[in-house]
């Protein structure tokens, strides 16, 4: 086989427009800035004998149960990948509609830390 289809189509590789192309805007461009007010959050971790709803009633309180909180606003907990595969990806769904029950809104979620497999 002649290698000169090979250099042929490298040549035009290296002359394609996509490959030196270089974008014309930033994340500041495309990124809207946040509008909202300010939120007092949370990150809340695990705590043994605690629920979650249980948690965000005392951050944010709940005139249902007559707690008043502590002025906590927004929660920020982790949902870790092993955390989701163990307990399933909707284990938090009641959690955070309760969240939104109490008031608390703009939460941030850290989905980082990926399983070890």
């Amino acid at each position: 086989m002649s290698r000169y289809p090979l250099l042929l189509l490298l040549f035009l590789f290296l002359q394609c427009p996509f490959a030196e192309a270089q974008v014309g805007y930033t994340a500041h461009d495309t990124i809207l800035p946040y509008a909202g007010p300010f939120r007092f959050g949370s990150n809340v971790g695990a705590y043994q004998n605690w629920r979650d709803e249980q948690l965000a009633d005392i951050a944010a309180g709940n005139p249902e149960l007559g707690v008043e909180g502590i002025g906590v606003d927004a929660f920020r907990p982790l949902l870790s990948e092993s955390f989701l595969n163990y307990w399933g990806y909707d284990i938090r769904l009641e959690a955070f509609q309760h969240y939104i029950q109490l008031g608390m809104k703009d939460n941030v979620v850290f989905i980082g830390y990926p399983a070890e497999e």
